[in-house]
């Protein structure tokens, strides 16, 4: 199969469908100018709003698949793919797709995971910073009682001197020490699949015990696998100090919600949560905590982030058409990496 660049437009010779699948609730592109102008007018795009909406012969007949954040590729859906040359998960997590089932049929897959990792870097600070100064608690009362009042922000901690912990050091985990470093945080981070980290100022912990009791922040950027999901379970969460952070711009699965409902009084937790385990059931007791600031999984969004976004869908789709070998990321089968 070959290709040509004409005016940094790709055209794919004698390639069929790229069938895109968007979310249902929260769609991610309005109109598909972006994505005709990568692959050209010889290939064929196929846009559905919603897995459900699939129909049964626009995934036989699909060459490629690029599945966007709230579409879940199950096993039934890969079966279905009698001809497909490769999955693009246009997202940073591939839990949303069956790897094992992609496996099976010899179908590879790939994630997008440098779209929006200064993003969610960026997220991750500011809900760090509104929590270590009660911004949630002090906002609240200023509006309740329309009076200035210093003396609301009580429990305010200073973050230099602090022990951040990086739970999984990939772009996102890396970005965020970089941040951190300027604020005079002591900077540790536990991932058994990164080396020792270059930078001085960065400390890795072996063990996972040993990094939750030595922390006050725990900020979370692993991916949700089998050996991740609610790794952060009752017996990790008593480890960590009372009067905890906890910052989750991961996945909601890699924490135990209802054991940290359960500890969340009892240790004095604060909570950043833009992701939760059921993103469509928010827990009551977090709602109305002014020691929880809970975001609508939009660390990941700004208009530069979703642009890039889909660019790199689009041209990682391309290159599993043309069998590049040069892909953005591909997810080796049953890997628990944390990246």
């Amino acid at each position: 199969m070959a290709y040509i660049k004409v005016d940094k437009a790709i055209v794919i010779v004698n390639v069929k469908n790229v069938l895109l699948i968007d979310s249902a609730l929260c769609p991610v592109i309005d109109d598909l100018r972006p994505e005709s102008k990568i692959v050209g007018n010889n290939a064929q795009l196929i846009y559905v709003q919603g897995v459900s909406h699939v129909t049964d012969k626009q995934f036989e007949q699909a060459d490629v698949v690029v599945s966007y954040f709230g579409s879940v590729l199950n096993q039934e859906c890969i079966n279905k793919l009698k001809q497909c040359k490769g999955i693009v998960a246009a997202t940073t997590g591939f839990n949303h797709i069956d790897i094992k089932a992609a496996t099976l049929h010899s179908i590879p897959v790939c994630n997008i995971s440098d779209y929006g990792h200064e993003d969610i870097a960026d997220h991750t600070m500011m809900l760090m910073l509104a929590l270590v100064r009660k911004l949630p608690k002090i906002v609240k009362h200023t509006r309740e009682t329309r009076q200035c009042d210093w003396r609301a922000a009580q429990g305010a901690m200073r973050l230099k001197g602090k022990n951040l912990g990086i739970l999984g050091f990939g772009k996102i985990g890396v970005a965020v020490a970089q941040r951190a470093f300027s604020f005079g945080l002591n900077i540790f981070y536990y991932d058994p699949y990164v080396h020792e980290c270059a930078d001085s100022h960065v400390h890795k912990i072996d063990t996972l015990e040993e990094f939750l009791k030595k922390i006050d922040i725990l900020s979370i950027h692993c991916p949700l696998t089998e050996k991740t999901n609610k790794l952060i379970n009752k017996d990790a969460l008593s480890l960590l100090k009372k009067g905890a952070v906890i910052i989750n711009t991961a996945r909601g699965q890699i924490i135990d919600e209802k054991s940290l409902i359960t500890l969340f009084d009892q240790y004095d937790f604060s909570l950043g949560l833009d992701v939760l385990e059921n993103e469509s059931c928010i827990p009551t007791e977090f709602l109305e905590s002014d020691r929880v600031l809970v975001t609508p999984h939009s660390a990941f969004y700004t208009t530069d982030a979703l642009e890039k976004m889909r660019h790199l869908a689009i041209v990682s789709a391309v290159n599993f058409l043309i069998g590049k070998k040069e892909r953005n990321n591909i997810i080796v089968p049953f890997s628990e990496k944390f990246r």
